[in-house]
């Protein structure tokens, strides 16, 4: 009798790397049911990975910075900026995904020459960061800007794994999911002109900066 209970109500994990970390899953169940939905869900997470991605080249947000516009975008990606311009107007522009050409230049400096960039070349990346200069329509969604460019690191993971999470709530299996996620900072002020949400910044980016 125990060892047919403990064949239909199995443990089954599996980890894979999904958007710059590691997602893992634990569901108890039948072998076979807890498989097909693992293969389910990390199906539907993949797949919002190539809408969101920068590292995936057709990926549709690099389609969307590379030429400044998007027609026909998924639906996925037009909510999650969406969502994301909500929380640029609650947070007054402290969250502000429009600060992409920031995040370039500092890596980008570091990289060349091991500090920070000057402060005229910040100061022209900051002048692209405007959550407000996004336009988003039903079939299009155009940035206003030329040389604007967003990163969905800071929100769209989390769009990822409330999905996935959905399926797995659908499944009626008992589950557990663990993600570690990375948080990205930035120096910029936003919209408004006040300093944004900056977390840990390096200081001699923040002296070259305010000069």
């Amino acid at each position: 009798m125990l060892r047919a209970a403990e064949m239909r109500h199995a443990v089954v994990s599996e980890s894979r790397r999904l958007m710059g970390t590691f997602v893992h899953l634990t569901l108890i169940g039948s072998p076979g049911d807890a498989h097909a939905v693992l293969e389910r869900v990390f199906h539907e997470m993949l797949s919002l990975e190539t809408v969101f991605s920068l590292y995936q080249h057709d990926s549709d947000l690099v389609q969307l910075n590379t030429r400044g516009i998007r027609r026909d975008p998924p639906a996925a990606l037009a909510d999650v900026l969406e969502e994301a311009r909500m929380l640029g107007e609650l947070s007054e522009g402290a969250f502000d995904i429009t600060v992409f050409p920031v995040l370039n230049l500092i890596r980008s400096s570091f990289a060349q020459t091991g500090g920070p960039p000057a402060r005229e070349q910040l100061l022209q990346a900051m002048s692209l960061v405007d959550y407000r200069k996004m336009d988003i329509q039903g079939d299009e969604i155009r940035l206003a800007q030329t040389g604007m460019e967003l990163t969905l690191d800071g929100i769209a993971k989390g769009y990822i794994v409330d999905r996935g999470v959905g399926l797995l709530n659908e499944s009626g299996l008992r589950m557990s999911l663990w993600k570690q996620a990375v948080i990205y900072s930035h120096p910029a002020r936003n919209a408004k002109g006040r300093p944004g949400l900056l977390g840990s910044v390096l200081p001699a980016v923040m002296r070259s900066w305010r000069g």
